[in-house]
């Protein structure tokens, strides 16, 4: 009856710690869940729809983003930003730079114009597994800034230097939409990320490129329209747990 005992121990024994094991590796998923996220990285946005008619390209930026754990619970809550540069148009000119005998003096110079789109929100992530790949679903509201800013520069041969920088219109709209996302775990810190965005943006009021006249003295004219700001973005990068 000795053996018997003694191998019934050992089985209770083994069962007890692969129990504590398994209650260990939860409890290690459960707290590496808790873990603050950042990840970083270069996107592309493809504008679609009525934006699309105006902006034809795709538009190079980057995107950051900072989560937190609710919990032992597969949800995070955090808040991202993006930029994205969505194109820029030049023109030599010629810039008033003095005045003597009732004349006024140009010099050579250039008119650069640039859009640029910016995005603000905070996300809601739903992200189940703590294995080495790892899915998710993010769904985000927030605000976006269209601006169109102008920099004029005087040509001095070997440099250039600025005469003037203004911003011609910036506006303000809410945006929300959805995405999904995947990450590739390197080391216990060290995430690689791929995430793609679909962003429905209410109408903002910008200013269409092909509406922009720069006469040769640098003066611009342009027509604001509202356009339907829907676009999706393309992300890789990394995410860094601390």
């Amino acid at each position: 009856m000795r053996i018997p005992s003694i191998l019934l121990c050992s089985v209770l024994i083994c069962l007890v710690l692969q129990s504590n094991a398994q209650r260990n590796d939860r409890n290690q998923n459960r707290n590496d869940r808790r873990k603050p996220s950042l990840s970083f990285g270069f996107q592309v946005a493809d504008p679609m729809e009525n934006l699309n008619q105006h902006f034809h390209s795709i538009y190079p930026g980057f995107e950051g983003q900072l989560l937190i754990n609710l919990g032992q619970t597969p949800l995070e809550i955090g808040a991202g930003y993006a930029w994205n540069s969505m194109g820029n148009t030049q023109r030599n000119v010629a810039l008033p730079t003095g005045e003597g005998n009732g004349e006024i003096f140009y010099s050579a110079g250039n008119s650069t114009l640039n859009f640029d789109h910016q995005r603000a929100y905070v996300v809601g992530r739903f992200e189940p597994l703590t294995t080495r790949i790892q899915p998710y679903a993010d769904a985000f509201l927030g605000l976006q800034r269209f601006s169109t800013g102008q920099v004029l520069e005087i040509d001095k041969g070997s440099y250039s230097e600025i005469y003037a920088k203004e911003t011609l219109m910036q506006h303000i709209s809410p945006i929300g939409g959805f995405g999904f996302g995947l990450k590739w775990k390197i080391t216990s810190w060290l995430m690689a990320e791929s995430r793609y965005q679909y962003i429905n943006g209410i109408d903002a009021k910008i200013i269409a490129p092909s509406s922009l006249h720069v006469d040769s003295n640098g003066q611009t004219s342009f027509e604001n329209t509202h356009l339907n700001t829907t676009m999706q973005t393309f992300q890789l990068g990394f995410s860094i747990e601390f």
